[in-house]
């Protein structure tokens, strides 16, 4: 993603830590992000980004998964300051778990809610302040019958998201499906 002023920041995992990385515009680390343009996010677990997202204060929130053991995983949403530090409003550390097959997408509607795309065909809701959204779907979860990992979110909080390689779904802030969608 591209931050104000041109600075860019990329996803990744580094030493089995979800990290992020930021660039000047000419291409150099920017030692003023994290400790010396990186900002890894420990874990116990083997942690891999997937998605990341600016959010309208600057703020950045990445989303991955964290393998727990050879099967069974959690999806993993940070919220970092601009300048690469834990936000540690967000969850209780910064960081907040949901148990499944993890994330593969991420986006924000237009109250600050996060929307994360799991390689399962579900959409999890989260506040701003990174508490799962029992408002939405079925207990914070809303299942797109799909196993795509595109996702947009309209200011409105509706989505659509690609259920196959050829087909959309429309879902509405509720994280149900939209039948107006498509017709």
């Amino acid at each position: 993603v591209v931050q104000a002023e041109g600075k860019i920041v990329v996803a990744g995992t580094r030493l089995g830590a979800l990290t992020l990385v930021r660039y000047l515009p000419v291409g150099t680390l920017d030692p003023a992000f994290g400790s010396d343009g990186v900002a890894a996010i420990q874990s116990p677990h083997f942690t891999q980004a997937f998605d990341l997202i600016v959010q309208s204060d600057g703020a950045l929130v990445a989303v991955g998964t964290a393998v727990i053991s050879g099967s069974s995983s959690q999806l993993v949403v940070a919220r970092l300051s601009p300048d690469g530090a834990l936000d540690l409003g967000f969850g209780s550390t910064g960081v907040v778990r949901h148990p499944g097959a993890g994330a593969q997408s991420v986006d924000i509607d237009g109250s600050g809610r996060i929307l994360v795309r799991t390689p399962t065909g579900e959409v999890v809701r989260f506040t701003a302040t990174g508490a799962l959204d029992g408002t939405f779907g079925t207990a914070g979860v809303a299942s797109t019958g799909g196993i795509g990992v595109g996702l947009v979110v309209d200011p409105d909080g509706s989505f659509v998201v690609d259920v196959t390689r050829n087909l959309l779904a429309g879902f509405d802030a509720s994280g149900a499906p939209d039948p107006t969608f498509g017709n």
